[in-house]
């Protein structure tokens, strides 16, 4: 509760221009601090404004609250600033240096290799899908009465969801209030809820929320436990174009030896080339239509490969995602071919990779799915028909 008043004071100064907290890219909200437990990380612009209104907000928490943050054991890191400076603006709190990287709650902090991008998604994946699990934590459900009262006592309960949902290429904000969302049942000793068919319970909900279908913003995008979570993120950046090609690499002013496809050596390689439009890439599509009996994809971007995906008729969701295993396959071992060209000098036949698409798939499908019976010779016959 003490933590809970520092939070709002620190939000509060920030509003007020006391405290100049650090933006996330992309229009993001800014950020001032994070708290757990009794630990706390203040973060901000570099300036002695914020440093002294730091020092003050600390002060004036501790007058009314009677919790004093033990300086001794506190530490100031600046980015991108030398550490005399450092230095002597942390002696302004009574606090000591450090540097990057360092301890917090025994994870190291802004250590890159810590946490892969898949790494990032499942941590984003497990804080967003237990905010319904806080929320219905810390505010009072209805407790009876008539709809209407039920109403009118929940006037003052704040939002508890705000979940914005893509339809129709416009963005809608949903907002739920506790009494939509349960309600005591008409006997009073359970509870019910339109998300559940049978008697509420917060696990039921959590598998309602993560059964639900889920379109990101650029489109539609497959996401299942099929296909390993680097891989899906690999083929969710390629389609956005966003993997580190050698053109892409030299527009961040990153050295390289040639920005052309290694492969080809007549285009630039970029994402759609590298992995679609290449003779290299080309071949492996081709072989791959024969095997899959899909007949021959039009596209040459990785958008259009998969968007392609979404439109085929598959006769069944199993197929469908057995579908999605073969393209992402196809990216993830493409990529990994031109990474052999680059990195190792190995120079490998598209039928070879072909080859590494059926026998990486099929181990995929037989350890991932499940509840699979297939075997070799099926799969390599023909695989959308095994499932």
């Amino acid at each position: 509760m003490a933590m809970e008043g520092l939070n709002i004071a620190m939000k509060e100064a920030v509003e007020k221009g006391i405290f100049k907290g650090i933006y996330i890219p992309n229009v993001g909200p800014p950020l001032s601090h994070l708290f757990y437990a009794d630990d706390a990380i203040f973060l901000g612009e570099w300036s002695k404004h914020n440093i002294d209104n730091l020092g003050r907000i600390l002060r004036c928490f501790y007058v009314s609250s009677g919790l004093q943050m033990n300086f001794k054991t506190s530490k100031v890191v600046g980015i991108g600033v030398i550490d005399r400076e450092v230095d002597r603006w942390a002696a302004l709190l009574g606090c000591e240096l450090t540097s990057l990287p360092f301890s917090y709650l025994g994870v190291t902090i802004w250590k890159a290799e810590n946490l892969s991008f898949g790494g990032r998604i499942t941590l984003a994946k497990v804080v967003l899908g237990n905010l319904h699990n806080y929320y219905l934590s810390i505010i009072a459900a209805p407790t009876g009465g008539s709809p209407n009262e039920n109403i009118a006592a929940s006037k003052n309960i704040p939002v508890v969801w705000n979940n914005i949902v893509r339809c129709k290429n416009e963005l809608t904000k949903v907002n739920i209030l506790v009494h939509d969302v349960i309600r005591r049942s008409p006997t009073g000793d359970t509870w019910e809820s339109d998300f559940c068919k049978e008697n509420y319970c917060v696990a039921m909900m959590s598998t309602r929320i993560e059964r639900s279908p889920h379109l990101i913003y650029e489109g539609e995008f497959s996401w299942f436990k099929w296909v390993p979570m680097k891989v899906l993120c690999f083929a969710w950046r390629a389609r956005l174009g966003r993997i580190p090609t050698l053109l892409a690499l030299s527009r961040r002013n990153v050295k390289v030896d040639s920005q052309w496809c290694s492969a080809c050596i007549s285009r630039l390689e970029t994402s759609d080339d590298l992995l679609v439009d290449c003779p290299f890439a080309d071949h492996v599509w081709r072989n791959l239509e024969k095997w899959c009996g899909i007949g021959k994809i039009n596209a040459n971007s990785v958008r259009g490969v998969i968007d392609e995906g979404v439109r085929l008729k598959m006769g069944s969701n199993r197929k469908k995602k057995a579908l999605f295993l073969i393209l992402y396959g196809a990216l993830w071992a493409i990529w990994r071919a031109r990474n052999d060209r680059i990195f190792n000098g190995d120079i490998v036949d598209p039928i070879k990779v072909v080859d590494l698409i059926k026998s990486m798939i099929f181990l995929w499908v037989k350890h991932r799915y499940g509840r699979c019976s297939i075997n070799w010779g099926d799969w390599t016959r023909s695989p959308l028909n095994c499932l």
